[in-house]
């Protein structure tokens, strides 16, 4: 039986499929298997998947290429399918596959893909040249390769006519640059070019299919008048868009409201993506729509607005499901369409391909390659002005980096089994696609890094290849640290040590630093010392580099880096919603566009708010009849908005500035960028303070609850994980509370709060000091206080003058601050603030330690001091949370007693203190600090000299601790002390568990990487001191990562030698 020749067109489509399938169905009666064609085809499917993991392994080993040999495969099973037996009937079954099933199951895949996962700012500053490329670039190439193959290649009418020529120039034209970007980033391609190469490779995909649908039309004669291909053009190509984005903008309001449902999101996206295709393509509209286009547009959409509704826990298993659904189809289209060029083009005995058609390819391949350089090359005057610009080399490996893969390959597919064109056309198509995907793939694929070398595109500065050397050196220095510790393991006490740093790689990052440093001296850098110790030289000096600039724009680079993931992880754990972490991460983005200016985010931010006097506007609107609601509720979305985002700001910009001094970056060049974003969390925390507190005091405090609930409830599915791993409770037992932190979590993102402003009540209600007290209480004190309006810039409480009572302010702002002698203490006063909380504690016996003075029109409720007086001293727990709440401030009024711990910020200071206790003594009590900290709040404790636990210090004197000092005690030097007089101590345990003095700061362990510790400890220099001087330094402990503080003074009867860790020195 001739199995081919009924492919010569003379019969439709559905004859050749029956009378196909009745022969394979035939000689399957023969051979006594009743095998179904659904198994057949179920078979083929999941051992071409085998195959193309077999053949995905061996591209690992061998770094071939993947999608070339797998179409080489398919060619090799085509030509010898007779003798695959069932796999060998798959294969038949699939050559005759109806082609709008290839478009309906392929597609959707690898179009929503790619726009899913693409980096929607770099799209959104490059849309200019992307869109000259992806749309006018494709239609100019299109022409131009429909011109090379009638005139270069001189192909007569009867093979290639004017129309089909131009077809197959559309889909030719059409790129995938998947093949290509993992290898361009390995060589170190700028990311910027990488995005350009991948945005026009997205969106030519929907060119390529509107000039393919056109042409297709118009060789079929259905498109009408002269007009009829440019109406038909538009209306493909916007109506396709506009379809993708109402169904990007449906499936992102479902998926906001799911949470913790991995299936459910996963069925979201591939509905979407596989409906929105369908509609476009196959519902019979009043207008044509291009199924691509409307993929283009969802999944560009999706990538926008639609990732940040996405759950955060989700997201992993959406993104790891689309990548597999990907490779399943690029699998099985170029399997596919290798066995259709063996079994259609190659075996086929009615072939009307000649042999000169295959050398035609060669040249075919040559001229589609200047086709596309001259695309390319007639727009470069717009190119190198639009988005990041574009240069001449950028521009060859551009042209030489257009990959033709699936995409293409599948048009060609959809041709081939349309009998609506010639078999001759159908073959030379087929055969001139797959011909030119694999060598582009092959010859295109492997040289491209090259030529992005030679190029000298992945060049990057000295600056950067040092700091990343000082990684590296930090990564052996931990490795070699960490095998140290394990070497004293019983268990591991025959292990080959040696043969461990073989196998973790330790030799082969020594080496790459010893090609960093080559790299280094080609540029031309002087390097008399290695990066290390130019940097710790720069970070004890504090002198930077002869090149300052370009560890500027490095350190800037790598702070805006982190604020952006600072950003993320408060996303993950809901302190911040989907449009404000996108208004964020857009605001670090456009400063790491302006890497080599100042930051400035908060301007860009402000510029996506509304205008001050339209929400004033607003404000007076509200309370209109009729259009009143509608007001209210969209001013109170948006000062939610405006609310979360200028928090969220202030947080990040804290948290990065206090990890910044890790970066492995000079000190004063630390400092500069610091200060940058201090000015800008600056200005954040003045509009925050002056604007939303001042005007909309009732968002606040709703703002803050909902945060603080999403904390709470993350906190809560924390433990429950926790007890679940470690196995304390079941599957059930998990599921059950699981369950119930959902419906939490789902009541929180549905709740929708009332505009109401609160009462005096419910203001000291949430206010910690006063749950202290009954509901009784509670009343009576209110009916004691006083409502106050105090205008802008009026003395709230003045430093040394007693205080008559607090205040509480409801509306408005206050600064409180000091003039004392090295205090560094200020800060800003909002709603829900106690004017003042250290002088309520410290100023009811002594004379006020600060000044607080209105920055605005303050509304507040005043309470006379003999009420809070009785309060104080009714109540066990008052007196110590006043202690707590101020010894912030405490710290940073009395800097030099406080030492290190004034160099805390609020939130570090909060934790420590909830590790302490407040102790009360009497004259003469004795008490033993272990190891810790404590603070003396009142009277004077001094070091017992008689005991045995205090640590030897030959002739010097017992130290003293007066009101108000901090004395660090440090492990194996307990300290036993005596009350001189009636006393009140914080005391601290174990804070170095938790807290560090490293490179003049002290810090946190859970956020400090080990890479700091193991710099400061690398070296140990001996140094001998004079008399008489006083040094602050860091004293090494016998156990690993621990650095504690301390204060030496050398008397004058001594002469001291002493071991000081590395950059930690700092004269006093």
């Amino acid at each position: 039986v001739d199995h081919f020749q009924t492919g010569s067109g003379l019969f439709s489509n559905f004859v050749y499929e029956s009378k196909k399938q009745s022969e394979i169905h035939h000689e399957q009666h023969e051979e006594g298997h009743h095998l179904s064609h659904e198994v057949v085809i179920v078979f083929f499917v999941f051992f071409g998947l085998l195959i193309g993991g077999l053949t995905k392994e061996f591209s690992k080993r061998t770094g071939l290429p993947y999608s070339p040999m797998v179409f080489v495969l398919g060619i090799f099973l085509g030509y010898v399918h007779d003798t695959l037996g069932i796999f060998g009937q798959g294969l038949e079954l699939m050559s005759s596959i109806n082609p709008h099933g290839l478009l309906m199951i392929f597609i959707p895949t690898l179009i929503f893909e790619g726009g899913f996962n693409f980096d929607w700012h770099i799209f959104k500053k490059m849309m200019g040249q992307i869109v000259v490329l992806a749309v006018f670039g494709i239609t100019l190439a299109a022409f131009m390769i429909m011109f090379v193959i009638k005139i270069i290649l001189a192909y007569p009418d009867e093979k290639y006519s004017w129309v089909g020529a131009f077809m197959f120039g559309s889909i030719v034209s059409c790129t995938d640059a998947v093949a290509v970007l993992a290898l361009l980033k390995d060589v170190g391609a700028p990311k910027k070019f990488n995005t350009l190469l991948e945005g026009e490779s997205l969106l030519n995909d929907g060119t390529s299919m509107v000039l393919f649908t056109v042409a297709t039309e118009v060789y079929k004669g259905t498109a009408k008048g002269a007009f009829g291909p440019i109406i038909l053009f538009c209306e493909l190509t916007f109506g396709g868009v506009i379809l993708g984005l109402i169904f990007g903008f449906i499936a992102t309001q479902w998926l906001k409201k799911i949470i913790c449902d991995d299936i459910l999101t996963i069925n979201v996206t591939f509905v979407a993506s596989y409906l929105v295709f369908y509609v476009a393509e196959f519902v019979d509209l009043p207008i044509k729509l291009s199924g691509v286009m409307a993929l283009v547009a969802l999944g560009l959409f999706m990538a926008a607005f639609g990732r940040t509704r996405i759950d955060v826990e989700s997201d992993h298993a959406v993104h790891t499901f689309w990548r597999y659904t990907v490779y399943i189809a690029e699998t099985i289209i170029f399997l596919l369409c290798g066995v259709l060029v063996s079994m259609k083009v190659i075996l086929n005995p009615e072939s009307l391909v000649e042999a000169e058609d295959y050398y035609k390819i060669i040249l075919l391949y040559f001229c589609m390659i200047a086709c596309r350089f001259g695309s390319v090359a007639i727009f470069m005057p717009y190119l190198q002005r639009s988005g990041y610009g574009l240069t001449w080399k950028e521009v060859y490996v551009l042209t030489w980096g257009g990959i033709r893969g699936a995409i293409g390959l599948c048009f060609a597919l959809i041709i081939s089994e349309d009998p609506a064109f010639p078999n001759i056309l159908k073959q030379l198509i087929l055969l001139d696609m797959a011909g030119c995907a694999v060598l582009t793939l092959t010859v295109n694929g492997l040289t491209t890094p090259q030529l992005v070398v030679k190029m000298g595109l992945n060049n990057q500065s000295a600056i950067k290849t040092k700091v990343f050397n000082s990684f590296l050196e930090s990564m052996v220095s931990a490795t070699e640290d960490h095998c140290g510790e394990l070497k004293v393991n019983p268990y591991l006490n025959v292990c080959e040590w040696d043969k461990v740093f073989w196998i973790a790689g330790v030799e082969k990052y020594k080496s790459m630093i010893r090609d960093n440093y080559r790299t280094i001296e080609m540029a031309g850098f002087q390097q008399k010392n290695n990066a290390r110790e130019m940097l710790d030289v720069a970070l004890m000096s504090g002198s930077g580099p002869e090149h300052d600039d370009d560890f500027i724009i490095e350190a800037r680079h790598r702070f805006l880096t982190s604020l952006k993931g600072v950003y993320w992880e408060l996303f993950e754990v809901h302190q911040c919603g989907g449009d404000t972490v996108l208004l964020l991460l857009e605001s670090a983005n456009n400063d790491i566009d302006n890497e080599k200016t100042a930051m400035d985010s908060w301007s860009y931010i402000m510029n996506s708010f509304y205008n001050t006097y339209l929400m004033k506007v607003l404000v007076h609107m509200r309370e209109l009849p009729y259009f009143g609601d509608h007001v209210k509720k969209l001013l109170y979305d948006q000062m939610v908005y405006v609310h979360e985002v200028t928090s969220t700001y202030i947080t990040a910009h804290e948290k990065v500035e206090h990890e910044a001094h890790e970066l492995p970056i000079p000190k004063h060049i630390i400092h500069k960028i610091t200060e940058e974003s201090k000015f800008c969390r600056g200005k954040a925390q003045e509009y925050l303070s002056q604007f939303l507190n001042l005007s909309f005091p009732e968002i606040t405090q709703q703002v803050q609850t909902r945060k603080a609930a999403y904390s709470v409830i993350h906190k809560q599915k924390e433990i429950a994980e926790e007890f679940f791993h470690s196995g304390q409770i079941d599957d059930k037992e998990f599921e059950k509370i699981n369950k119930h932190i959902i419906d939490s979590l789902t009541l929180l993102n549905n709740y929708e709060s009332k505009w109401v402003k609160p009462t005096i009540k419910e203001m000291l209600e949430g206010i910690q000091l006063f749950r202290y007290l009954s509901g009784t209480e509670l009343d009576q004190l209110i009916r004691v206080g006083q409502e106050k309006v105090i205008p802008q810039g009026e003395i709230l409480l003045k430093e040394n003058e007693r205080m008559t009572g607090f205040y509480v302010i409801t509306r408005g702002c206050v600064t409180e601050s000091s003039e004392k002698t090295d205090s560094t203490y200020k800060e800003k006063k909002g709603v829900g603030s106690i004017i003042s909380t250290v002088n309520l504690i410290y100023g009811t016996y002594q004379k006020s330690l600060t000044t607080c003075v209105t920055d605005s029109v303050v509304y507040c409720t005043f309470f006379p001091i003999d009420y809070v007086k009785t309060f104080i001293d009714s109540e066990a727990g008052v007196e110590e949370h006043l202690w707590k709440e101020s010894i912030y401030a405490l710290a940073n009024i009395f800097t030099r007693e406080f030492g290190p711990i004034s160099r805390l910020d609020r939130t570090q200071i909060n934790l420590l203190t909830q590790k302490g206790i407040l102790r009360k003594y009497r004259v003469e009590d004795k008490f033993v600090v272990t190891k810790g900290l404590f603070i003396v709040l009142r009277g004077e404790v001094k070091e017992d000299g008689q005991s045995s636990l205090s640590p030897n210090r030959g002739n010097l004197e017992p130290q003293v601790f007066t009101a108000v000092s901090v004395g660090f005690v440090h492990q194996n030097l307990a300290m036993k002390l005596i009350c001189s007089q009636q006393s009140t101590v914080f005391v601290i345990e174990d804070y170095d568990i938790d807290f560090e003095y490293v490179g003049g700061v002290l810090v946190q362990k859970e956020t400090r990487k080990d890479s700091t510790l193991k710099k400061l400890t690398q070296q140990v220099h001996k140094k001998s001191y004079r008399s008489s001087n006083a040094y602050q330094v860091n004293i090494l402990k016998d156990e690993p990562r621990a650095v504690s503080y301390t204060h030496l003074t050398l008397p004058t009867i001594y002469s001291v030698q002493i071991s000081v860790v590395a950059v930690s020195l700092k004269k006093k």
